[in-house]
């Protein structure tokens, strides 16, 4: 979370794409 509060408008969008893939993948594979 340390580079999230270094640039917060391009890590907080980033964070969101990279939660929003994360949970696709899990509920594909569960």
């Amino acid at each position: 979370m340390g580079t999230a509060d270094a640039v917060p408008g391009v890590s907080g969008g980033t964070i969101a794409l990279i939660l929003g893939i994360y949970r696709k993948l899990i509920s594909s594979i569960s």
